[in-house]
């Protein structure tokens, strides 16, 4: 994994990212926040493979804030009434978008599955909170205004 380090603020949509991050804290209290790369330098919405992944910078970042609806934990971490937004952005070439940064935002939503095809990561897999079905659905799940 090769990231080029910038010395710079936030700006645009990152700063808005980051705002909107700290309003979800200070709302709801406690906040998981899941974060990190992706390569899919072909676009087609699955993990490149590692030879390419070697000889590329990432593509996307993806990031997820979590939270309880009614702040109850089940194990100090999870809780069964768990509501999050996914997110991924892409990383790759200038960003001549026009939108304001909440549209840029919600246009770049995604499913906890599009993370996990790009990632290998896997999420809601403990049985004794979700089913099967309850995870499938959550995977799936995209979220609309």
């Amino acid at each position: 994994l090769k990231l080029k380090k910038k010395k710079r603020k936030p700006s645009g949509i990152w700063r808005y990212v980051l705002n909107e991050t700290a309003k979800y804290l200070a709302k709801y209290d406690k906040l998981r926040f899941f974060s990190g790369v992706t390569y899919d330098q072909d676009g087609d919405g699955v993990r490149d493979s590692d030879d390419v992944i070697k000889k590329s910078d990432p593509s996307h970042l993806f990031f997820v804030p979590m939270w309880c609806e009614n702040s109850t934990l089940i194990d100090h971490t999870s809780c069964k009434d768990i509501i999050f937004i996914p997110y991924i952005l892409p990383l790759k070439g200038k960003n001549l978008n026009c939108l304001e940064p909440s549209e840029y935002l919600y246009d770049n939503t995604a499913r906890m599955r599009d993370i996990e095809l790009l990632t290998g990561i896997e999420f809601f897999t403990d049985r004794n909170i979700w089913s099967d079905v309850e995870a499938i659905q959550l995977r799936t799940l995209l979220r609309i205004r």
